[in-house]
C-alpha cells in the first residue's frame, strides 16, 4: 500500500519542480491493532491550473496521472479555496503493507510490547534535490513555491513518548517545503491496557468486594458479641 503511495511521493516531487503551487496533506492513524489507515490530499492551485490551462497545458497539472487505484484506496474529488486535485482515502492495512523498506527516505512502522513507533523520512527532494535548490533561489522561479503546503500528521494509539515534530494531544504534524526531506521519529506508549471500560469494570469488582469485606466483618462482630453476652439466668445469680 505505502510502496505505491512512496512512487506517488516521487511524482509530485517532479511535478512540483515544473508546477510549485501544490498541496500534499498525508494524515496518517496507527491504530491499536497494529494497522494504518488515512488520508492523502494532492492538489494544485488553482492559479497553476487556470495559468497552465491559458497556454493550452491544463492536463499537466491532473493528479490523475499520478494515482493508481488498488485495493483498499479509494479516490475522489477534492477543491477548497485555493486548491483543486484528489483526495485519497486509506483503509486499515497491516504495518508490514505501509512499512516502505530500510532506505534512508522510507517509512517504517514497528511495535515492540506496548511501545509503536514510526521512523524514517518523507522525500520531497525528488531525484536531483540541487537541482530543486536552484530553481527555489533563482528570483525568476522562486516565488512558483510560495504557495506550496507540504504537511505530514500521524495520530498514535496512545500517549506519545517522543517525538520531533509538532506534537499535539496524540497528533505528531510534521510541515515542509519542497526540497525537503521530511525526518518522522514518533513513540507512543499503547493505552490498550488502559481500557477505560475495562477500569469502569475493575472498579466496579474491586467495591463490590471491599463492600462484601465490611458485611462480613460486621457480621462477625456481631456474632462475637452474641456469643460473650451473659444469658439472663445469668444476671439473676
Amino acid at each position: 500500500m505505502f510502496r505505491q503511495l512512496k512512487v506517488v511521493l516521487a511524482a509530485i516531487s517532479v511535478l512540483l519542480v515544473t508546477s510549485g503551487c501544490m498541496k500534499v496533506d498525508l494524515a496518517l492513524t496507527v491504530n491499536k491493532n497494529d494497522t494504518v489507515s488515512g488520508t492523502m490530499i494532492l492538489a494544485f492551485s488553482k492559479e497553476a491550473i487556470a495559468l497552465a490551462g491559458s497556454m493550452g497545458n491544463s492536463s499537466s497539472l491532473s493528479t490523475d496521472s499520478l494515482i493508481t487505484e488498488q485495493p483498499g484506496m479509494t479516490v475522489a474529488e477534492y477543491k477548497d479555496a485555493d486548491y483543486e486535485g484528489s483526495k485519497i482515502t486509506f483503509e486499515e492495512k497491516p504495518f508490514a503493507e505501509f512499512s516502505t523498506g530500510t532506505s534512508a527516505d522510507s517509512l517504517k512502522f514497528t511495535r515492540s510490547g506496548n511501545i509503536v513507533s514510526v521512523t524514517g523520512a518523507i522525500n520531497m527532494a525528488g531525484q536531483d534535490p540541487t537541482a530543486i535548490d536552484q530553481i527555489k533561489t533563482n528570483p525568476m522561479t522562486s516565488g512558483l513555491f510560495s504557495k506550496s503546503d507540504i504537511s505530514v500528521s500521524i495520530t498514535m494509539p496512545g500517549k506519545l513518548t517522543s517525538s520531533n515534530g509538532i506534537i499535539n494531544g496524540n497528533t505528531v504534524t510534521f510541515e515542509g517545503e519542497l526540497g525537503d526531506n521530511i525526518q518522522i521519529d514518533v513513540q507512543a506508549e499503547d493505552s490498550s491496557a488502559l481500557d477505560p471500560l475495562a477500569l469502569t469494570a475493575g472498579g466496579i469488582a474491586l467495591a463490590g468486594a471491599i463492600v462484601a469485606a465490611v458485611y462480613f466483618l460486621n457480621r462477625r462482630k456481631t456474632a462475637v458479641k452474641t456469643e460473650s453476652a451473659p444469658s439472663s439466668q445469668e444476671k439473676e445469680w
